[in-house]
């Protein structure tokens, strides 16, 4: 039941975080176009654009700027884990604890932008 909870609510939090744009039109993390320019993004997004992989990786990632700082977050798993959690990553990809969670994806929500998906809708 938790597990078909979740999937709803990153199904729903997927859906209105709905501002996804050509990354190669903004700048993050000092760099334009961050699905191609920062190296550890990069190679998260090609594992799950890998059609032929045995546990494929599925999930969302967004650009958020949060405090005056740049915050990838990723809900990708591998497929067949259990595991639905948002991860939270500086620039250099190294994972953050945001204290204020709840405050912290309520923004998100609204000023998240996704910049991979491949959620099947």
């Amino acid at each position: 039941m938790k597990n078909i909870l979740a999937i709803i609510f990153l199904c729903i939090i997927t859906w209105s975080c709905n501002k996804s744009l050509d990354t190669s039109k903004i700048t993050v993390c000092g760099v334009n176009d961050p699905k191609k320019n920062i190296p550890w993004l990069t190679e998260l997004i090609q594992k799950a654009e890998d059609k032929n992989a045995d546990l494929p990786y599925v999930g969302t990632i967004w650009i958020v700027k949060y405090k005056g700082q740049d915050i990838i977050v990723s809900d990708i798993s591998l497929m067949r884990s259990s595991s639905l959690m948002y991860h939270c990553f500086d620039c250099s990809g190294n994972l953050i604890k945001i204290d204020d969670s709840e405050d912290f994806f309520e923004h998100m929500k609204k000023n998240g932008v996704i910049i991979f998906s491949n959620w099947e809708h």
